[in-house]
């Protein structure tokens, strides 16, 4: 139990060390950290001892390849989409999907790059919206990371035309 005190005392003195460098948030870090220490207590404490299966899928949600679900993406590194972020479902693997994030598209916003960069149409809240996918931050996500109470976004543009941008910038 030492080093768990010892971790816990040397990760507080590189968070003040990120504080007094004023260059990272370290609040929405703490709150990051602290969100998913929650969310591991209440997986292994409360659901697991309580499921037979230990698969975790919350009956209220469906998770359709080609539209958006928003997602806890965690705190990542500098050029790393993170936090939470509406993401475009490329494939559902049942407990996990294979995500693309997206940003706002906006009038000032910069030129998109066409090898990492999409522009898709989507509805929400009811309007056409245009949002911009970011290939370059693809990754697979646990389906306890969606955030379950802002609903799926509709996806506009096809299926298949988002996946020939994928298959043609990746491979």
């Amino acid at each position: 139990m030492n080093n768990f005190y010892k971790d816990f005392y040397d990760m507080s003195e590189s968070l003040n060390r990120l504080k007094k460098s004023q260059s990272y948030d370290v609040n929405k870090l703490v709150y990051s950290l602290k969100h998913l220490v929650g969310q591991l207590e209440y997986y292994y404490c409360d659901f697991l001892p309580k499921s037979q299966s230990g698969n975790y899928v919350p009956k209220e949600i469906i998770w359709l390849e080609n539209s958006l679900v928003y997602v806890n993406l965690g705190r990542g590194f500098p050029k790393e989409i993170m936090d939470g972020h509406w993401c475009y479902v490329l494939k559902n693997y049942g407990y996990k999907l294979l995500v693309i994030p997206t940003t706002s598209v906006k009038e000032d916003s910069m030129a998109i790059n066409p090898k990492y960069e999409k522009d898709i149409q989507v509805m929400m809240n009811g309007k056409k919206a245009i949002s911009r996918l970011q290939l370059s931050d693809m990754r697979s996500v646990d389906i306890q990371r969606v955030y379950t109470k802002k609903k799926n976004c509709q996806v506009i543009t096809s299926y298949d035309e988002i996946c020939e941008f994928v298959k043609s910038n990746i491979f």
